[in-house]
């Protein structure tokens, strides 16, 4: 009987580096390298944290970092807990952070699930993420706590976008019911609204039904809010007076819910383009 004698066996594993200077002039030991048809540095990934400094102060960053072509961070993940000044107050961020070309924050994930952000609105406690305007003013937040009103209408919501102007203009709801000028009542999932805080646009709601012309009953998943008409998008194709409403062509009413035209909502845009009869 032959007796095996044990060999210890050693692997290596060789991992290749590229010394290379970062835009601001900082050198890293790069794992991988991107570029951008100018040979300019798009994106690098390393293993050591990196200190860069950014217009918020120096910041240590992991993982990986990409660049817009003139040198400024794009995307960047943050290895420690940083405490950034905005017009809303001192935010704690962490992990993912985004930059506009010129530098200012885009985007950035909070640290702790929930911090207070001071808006013409009062306190609003923000959880998981907060985008920004190049000015600084705030795009969009989550909310997961925040119960406001909706023309008159009680509702909580978890996501908000602002304008330009800070004023709300898009929500997503976690819950509740709208009661409209139409009296039509109805449980939206997402809305946008105007500067005065009036809906505009419901473009994802769980469907009702509308009675049309006084005789036809429809399902309808969308509504259009102008101050002159109503418009309605069906939740399938139908044929009415030999018009074919449905699919992303809505039905024009007025207050009395008569057909007078159709219309399409280009939301690339946001707006609505109606065609009266």
């Amino acid at each position: 009987m032959k007796k095996l004698n044990g060999a210890l066996m050693m692997f290596f594993f060789t991992v290749t580096c590229y010394a290379i200077t970062l835009p601001d002039g900082t050198n890293v030991a790069a794992k991988s390298i991107g570029t951008y048809e100018s040979g300019v540095i798009k994106t690098v990934t390393f293993n050591i944290p990196v200190l860069i400094n950014t217009k918020y102060g120096e910041f240590e960053f992991k993982k990986e970092l990409s660049f817009y072509e003139n040198g400024v961070i794009e995307d960047a993940y943050l290895n420690n807990t940083y405490i950034i000044p905005t017009k809303y107050g001192d935010l704690n961020f962490d992990g993912w952070i985004r930059f506009y070309d010129t530098g200012e924050m885009r985007l950035g994930l909070l640290k702790y699930e929930d911090q207070f952000i001071n808006t013409k609105y009062g306190e609003i406690l923000v959880s998981e993420h907060i985008k920004f305007y190049r000015n600084g003013n705030i795009l969009e937040c989550e909310s997961f706590y925040l119960t406001t009103y909706i023309e008159a209408n009680e509702a909580d919501v978890w996501l908000l976008s602002f304008d330009q102007e800070e004023n709300i203009s898009q929500v997503r709801f976690q819950r509740g019911t709208i009661i409209d000028r139409n009296k039509d009542i109805y449980e939206p999932e997402e809305a946008l609204l105007n500067s005065d805080g009036t809906i505009r646009f419901v473009n994802r709601m769980k469907p009702i039904v509308i009675q049309v012309n006084q005789k036809h009953y429809i399902d309808v998943k969308s509504i259009y809010y102008d101050k002159d008409f109503i418009a309605y998008l069906p939740v399938k194709s139908i044929n009415i007076d030999n018009f074919i409403f449905g699919d992303k062509t809505f039905l024009v009413l007025d207050d009395s819910k008569i057909i007078i035209g159709s219309g399409i909502y280009d939301q690339e845009n946001a707006v609505f383009i109606p065609k009266f009869f």
